[in-house]
C-alpha cells in the first residue's frame, strides 16, 4: 500500500478510473429507463 501513496500520481489515477466506474454503474439503470 506504501507504494501507491509514494506514488500520488498513480494513485489518484486508479481512484479517477474506480469513481468513474463506480458512477457509471449508479447511473446506468437510471439511463436506461
Amino acid at each position: 500500500i506504501s507504494k501507491y501513496f509514494s506514488d500520488p500520481q498513480y494513485y489518484f489515477q486508479v481512484n479517477e478510473q474506480y469513481v468513474r466506474n463506480k458512477l457509471k454503474v449508479i447511473l446506468l439503470p437510471f439511463l436506461h429507463r
